[in-house]
């Protein structure tokens, strides 16, 4: 799942981004794992959900993401809020995932 690419290994990607084929399957898991565990019991909260998991496994352009959020799922979010629920929604999948690997 290429929601992988949030976790942060501290490793320097260089120009070309990091290599698919090198990324460990537990924990894309996780990742995974930590999406799926995001709630999406209000509007926000489920525009967040969405706009992340869209945002990281699709690499188009924002409005073609609105657009599918809102045919595909039917959430709209105001583009000038895409910013605030993204950042959101990292911290919050970053604090899940921390607790994950307390686990």
């Amino acid at each position: 799942m290429p929601l992988f690419c949030l976790i942060d290994r501290g490793e320097d990607a260089g120009e070309s981004g990091r290599d698919i084929a090198a990324v460990d399957v537990e924990d894309a898991l996780r990742v995974q794992a930590a999406w799926s565990s995001l709630p999406a019991t209000s509007h926000e909260e489920r525009g967040a959900k969405l706009l992340l998991g869209l945002t990281y496994c699709s690499d188009c352009p924002r409005s073609t993401i609105f657009r599918k959020m809102r045919k595909m799922y039917h959430v709209r979010i105001d583009p000038r809020n895409a910013d605030d629920l993204l950042s959101v929604a990292k911290k919050e999948i970053r604090r899940r995932l921390l607790d994950f690997t307390k686990i």
